[in-house]
């Protein structure tokens, strides 16, 4: 529980004390963020992230749709050979995510949530956990971003201020 002097210090919000921890992170890039991570003194209760042009690169609901297939490069290709391709940082952070626990969720203004839907549920960590239980709570619909935020905030018990949109 935070004193009064933290509360006020963080808004009024509840946050995360920064772990140290064994992790999964390899690459240079990582390592970098990572020790800039380290010496936060708290981290977001909630990491959100958008899909398209975050997750991967391109409008999921703009390809022919499923079935996907997920090749090894991180290219996510429709029914047609239309594809788009997940940003190289997104396995080794959703790694990090499953590895240490923290909660994730996913805020997308979408036509076809049950498209990405399956395609989130088809990604894995190194451990083998779904994309779908790291980022357990999900907001995919047409509503604005505002909206999404708000539900997530709600379904994870923390307030706005205490969450980090991607």
């Amino acid at each position: 529980m935070q004193d009064k002097e933290e509360q006020e210090e963080s808004g009024g919000g509840k946050l995360t004390p920064a772990k140290k921890w064994a992790h999964p992170v390899t690459s240079k890039a990582g390592m970098d963020a990572l020790k800039k991570i380290e010496v936060l003194l708290y981290l977001p209760e909630v990491f959100v992230f958008d899909l398209d042009d975050t997750l991967w690169e391109g409008d999921l609901d703009t390809t022919t749709g499923p079935p996907f297939c997920l090749k090894e490069d991180g290219l996510i290709e429709a029914k047609n050979g239309d594809s788009v391709c997940l940003f190289k940082e997104v396995m080794e952070i959703f790694d990090w995510l499953d590895s240490c626990c923290y909660k994730a969720a996913i805020a997308s203004h979408t036509t076809t949530p049950h498209w990405a839907e399956g395609v989130l549920k088809s990604l894995q960590t190194s451990r083998g956990a779904k994309y779908t239980s790291v980022a357990s709570v999900r907001e995919m619909h047409g509503a604005q971003k505002s909206v999404h935020m708000k539900r997530i905030a709600h379904r994870c018990r923390v307030n706005t201020q205490d969450m980090v949109f991607f």
